[in-house]
């Protein structure tokens, strides 16, 4: 193969890539735009039909059950990511027969599952705090906040799912029905506590 097939190859892919990109953006801008009005509108329906002190009690419930969805999704995404990136990835074994400590290696696969699992939470939560803080003319203080809200939230579901598929892999036999009780039953504490708080 010539040089100059190579280079026109090349280019092809990267027009490629490039289109690509410009896609998966577009709609992605689309959708996050499609969801910020779809929260705007639905938060100024409520507040439109309901009175103003019964407005911020139905919406704090609204948030809780919302975030109470999201945290235990994010737990049992974030552990399934982590036992199968751990104990069921050759890289893994790669990495631990080099010169790497295991903490490091436990950071990189922390990270990585916290990336693949937390970016729908974002998709969906973002618009949802945008259209709050535009309904109510909330300042760059509210944003802020939310970002660094936003940024210690997806640590702890990604912690606990991770704890959750060390404990797994410790204690319980390695066949699928044992791996999907196991993430039930660690589960169930979560469930009861959270809702004793609520209560």
């Amino acid at each position: 193969m010539s040089n100059a097939e190579l280079r026109n190859r090349g280019r092809l892919l990267l027009r490629g890539a490039r289109f690509k990109a410009l896609v998966v953006a577009g709609f992605s801008i689309f959708f996050w735009w499609g969801l910020y009005r779809l929260f705007f509108h639905g938060l100024r329906f409520i507040y439109s039909v309901a009175a103003q002190y019964y407005f911020e009690d139905l919406i704090g419930a609204m948030l809780d059950i919302f975030f109470f969805a999201l945290t235990l999704m994010l737990v049992f995404s974030n552990g399934i990511i982590t036992y199968t990136s751990l104990y069921k990835s050759k890289e893994t074994g790669f990495l631990l027969a080099a010169p790497v400590p295991p903490e490091s290696i436990f950071l990189y696969k922390f990270g990585e599952s916290v990336a693949f699992s937390s970016w729908a939470f974002l998709f969906l939560a973002t618009p949802l705090m945008a259209a709050y803080g535009s309904l109510f003319k909330l300042g760059a203080l509210f944003y802020l906040g939310s970002a660094l809200y936003f940024v210690a939230y997806i640590v702890l579901p990604a912690a606990l799912g991770s704890m959750i598929a060390m404990l797994v892999t410790t204690y319980v036999p390695r066949t699928r029905k044992g791996i999907v009780w196991a993430f039930v039953l660690a589960a169930l504490p979560i469930i009861f506590t959270t809702e004793g708080t609520a209560l």
